[in-house]
């Protein structure tokens, strides 16, 4: 995935740009999967999260806790580390697992607290610039419904609230992105890894201070985005018409504090 810049945000308190980097991109979740699905029509709608304020080391606990066999040096933090785009995995139901973070005093739990961060639920998640609280089913169901009705709006009146009972089943069970996991991937190819988003973040810093020597006298932010790609099908060829795919991305935007590094 490529680093994209275009678009920078200005902190009045910090007077500091803070850059936006693509972190990883969930591909390909089918929440109903088809036999056969054809490629055209298909449909794509982008929902962007508010900001999710968050650490640097609780955002690399919950993304990035698989440490490669290759180390490589990066110059954020003097040393050889290096860890894959990984979601940490959910405890069973009914147990809270908890872990030790550098720059927390007490040891943090995933349903206390990092389950929050990962969370597809309100209060949680609100939806930019309208304020409206995220529901990821009501949008995915809100954008077939516009997608049929570009494609073929004589159809509509083919569906009613039982026609999409199972998918309301299955969507209840959806609350955090573990819930997408493993009918999630992320390609290697569309996913930095941590000491890539280091490196990006340094030179971002570098640029604008000259060279950064102290990042805890920095306050050094950064936007990383990671988008969750959903794919459903209408099948339609029972109508003698092409399936439709709707496509519903929804941006999560984690505004990171590398200051503590």
């Amino acid at each position: 995935m490529t680093t994209n810049y275009a678009q920078i945000t200005n902190i009045a308190a910090m007077d500091l740009p803070i850059p936006e980097i693509d972190v990883a991109c969930f591909e390909n979740i089918q929440i109903r999967s088809q036999l056969q699905i054809v490629p055209d029509p298909s449909y794509c709608h982008r929902i962007v999260l508010q900001d999710i304020d968050i650490s640097a080391n609780l955002f690399k606990k919950i993304f990035y806790d698989s440490a490669t066999t290759s180390p490589t040096f990066n110059t954020l933090t003097n040393g050889y580390s290096d860890y894959l785009f990984s979601l940490i995995p959910a405890p069973p139901t009914g147990t809270d697992v908890t872990y030790v973070i550098p720059g927390f005093p007490n040891p943090v739990g995933y349903y206390a607290v990092l389950s929050k961060y990962i969370s597809l639920m309100a209060p949680y998640r609100i939806k930019y610039p309208s304020g409206d609280p995220f529901s990821l089913q009501d949008d995915i169901l809100d954008n077939i419904v516009l997608d049929l009705k570009s494609a073929y709006p004589s159809f509509l009146e083919l569906f009613n609230t039982c026609s999409f009972i199972d998918f309301n089943k299955e969507m209840t069970n959806i609350k955090t992105l573990n819930d997408l996991i493993p009918s999630a991937s992320v390609s290697a190819s569309c996913a930095l890894n941590w000491n890539n988003i280091l490196e990006l973040v340094r030179a971002e810093y570098d640029e604008i201070e000259d060279e950064v020597s102290n990042w805890t006298e920095t306050e050094a932010y950064a936007v990383l985005k990671i988008t969750l790609v959903i794919k459903t099908t209408l099948a339609l060829t029972a109508m003698s018409v092409d399936n439709i795919i709707s496509t519903t991305e929804v941006v999560f935007r984690f505004k990171v504090n590398f200051s503590e590094l």
